[in-house]
């Protein structure tokens, strides 16, 4: 893989997503409340839930856009921040992954909204740190790599080289899984 950069004028408009309102009743009632905020701010409706996490939960707005709601100031910092950093340097695509455009965020309420994308992707920054890695140690780094091959098997070459690539930005992705850095459908 080449560590190619594309801009944004690159990446065509996303497909429609149909969202499931009833999966929006599983959601933590304040996740949910702070995503509707934000959304009436703006002046969208959320559509459905794309999915969550420990540190979030992502919506689908009616405007095909991504509200991210973060749990804790820090990780919405680090996903603003890196956003941020991608933006200021028109950063859409690294390689053939695909990377969401940041359209807003709210800092009261730990929001960040984006573009949707389709595999292969590389999302999720809350956990990414900005020039500088974490210090492991050697072993440590050689344990987490046998890991992530077996993890990603045949697809971790493609996947080290996009983390390598992003390094070049001092973007050091640490949430490093397959729902984050999607090669194939």
């Amino acid at each position: 893989m080449t560590n190619s950069i594309s801009t944004s004028e690159e990446n065509p408009p996303e497909e429609a997503f149909s969202g499931d309102m009833d999966a929006m009743d599983l959601e933590p009632k304040e996740d949910l409340d702070r995503a509707s905020s934000y959304a009436a701010k703006s002046g969208m409706l959320i559509c459905g839930r794309l999915g969550f996490g420990t540190q979030s939960t992502v919506f689908m707005t009616d405007r095909q856009s991504a509200i991210k709601v973060l749990n804790r100031e820090i990780h919405y910092a680090r996903e603003r921040d890196v956003y941020l950093r991608l933006k200021q340097q028109q950063i859409t695509k690294v390689g053939q992954f695909s990377v969401p455009r940041l359209l807003g965020c709210d800092h009261e309420l730990w929001i960040v909204e984006m573009t949707v994308v389709k595999p292969p992707y590389v999302l999720d920054f809350a956990s990414a740190r900005l020039d500088q890695p974490q210090d492991f140690s050697s072993e440590v780094l050689a344990d987490w790599a046998a890991a992530k091959e077996e993890e990603f098997g045949d697809a971790w070459g493609e996947v080290r080289a996009v983390v390598w690539a992003f390094e070049e930005f001092g973007i050091y992705l640490t949430d490093v899984r397959p729902a984050n850095i999607c090669v194939r459908v």
